[in-house]
């Protein structure tokens, strides 16, 4: 099932759709990525939405999403009260929202039911993100070309074209981050909704309480994995950040690093072919005539060519 609307693509698309998404990191991390590559291919550490920066992602993109609930339930005309999404933690009265969110959380947690994310920006030399996620600007942005993870398809006469069915958590897909309010034309907004009417278009024909609440866990759960990563507070809109996100296949995927305060984080592994990388941002730390010469050579080594490498025009020394 897709979802189709004509548009003139320079008023949807974003920056980072016809440039680059910059991934900001440490030399550390630049390193690994590198010694990584088998087979033409990177392999970044997506790592789990609940181990990042923000303790209280999950919770904020959890809220952002209920609140579309009832707006797509009159567009669906979901009348009935014991079929809404919006209602499933009114059947015990003793449950606020928030309580209900907070098991649900955690049971996903548990289960490691969430995403795993990699962060990326249009901004290509940004002060803010080399002292948030570039060491300080004593590391590099690799700017990706990730324009085939975006799940809109565009024709040359301006349609888009959204295909939900390949928006399977299992596989990797990029879509820009909302801040704050949720547009009803964007694609957290669309792909809830399109959540929303296949679990109508089942639970309709049940009957049984518990089945219908087991079907409204699977949706939002469904929901909150694929959605969530893609919701922030207006207080990080600074970032202009996009994300790819991926959902383990099976336990043994998962991997596990030590972080710099000793806590432990999941992740997995996700292959972007080398041929996404286009340039490589040297911070403004960074000793950039050395830099670049180590950084040509690494790149001939792994038989990679085309890829810019720029110096960050940020006068910065930390």
């Amino acid at each position: 099932m897709g979802v189709t609307w004509n548009v003139l693509r320079g008023n949807m698309e974003k920056q980072v759709r016809d440039n680059l998404g910059y991934h900001y990191t440490s030399i550390d991390s630049f390193m690994s990525i590198f010694d990584g590559i088998e087979d033409g291919k990177f392999r970044f550490h997506a790592n789990s939405i609940f181990s990042l920066n923000d303790p209280t992602e999950m919770e904020y993109g959890y809220r952002e999403i209920c609140k579309l609930l009832p707006e797509i339930e009159k567009e669906l005309s979901i009348s009935d009260a014991k079929y809404k999404l919006s209602g499933i933690w009114s059947f015990d009265p003793q449950l606020s929202l928030d309580e209900w969110m907070n098991r649900h959380l955690k049971m996903m947690k548990n289960n490691f039911q969430h995403s795993c994310v990699i962060s990326y920006s249009c901004h290509r030399d940004n002060l803010q993100l080399w002292g948030m996620y570039g060491n300080n600007g004593k590391g590099v942005a690799l700017g990706l070309d990730v324009r085939n993870y975006y799940i809109e398809r565009y024709s040359t006469d301006g349609q888009i074209t959204h295909d939900w069915t390949h928006m399977d958590p299992d596989v990797p897909h990029a879509v820009d981050v909302e801040y704050d309010t949720i547009s009803s034309m964007s694609i957290p907004y669309l792909y809830t909704k399109w959540e929303y009417s296949q679990y109508w278009e089942s639970a309709q024909h049940i009957i049984e309480k518990d089945k219908i609440i087991d079907e409204q866990i699977k949706t939002l759960t469904q929901m909150m994995m694929i959605v969530a990563p893609f919701v922030k507070h207006g207080v990080y809109s600074y970032e202009k950040e996009s994300r790819i996100i991926q959902v383990h296949k099976t336990l043994s995927d998962i991997k596990f690093k030590k972080k710099a305060r000793g806590s432990i984080t999941p992740y997995i592994e996700v292959e972007i072919p080398t041929s996404c990388l286009k340039e490589i941002v040297v911070g403004p730390c960074c000793d950039f005539d050395l830099m670049k010469k180590c950084i040509e050579i690494m790149l001939l080594q792994k038989g990679i060519e085309g890829v810019e490498i720029s110096r960050s025009s940020v006068p910065y020394r930390g």
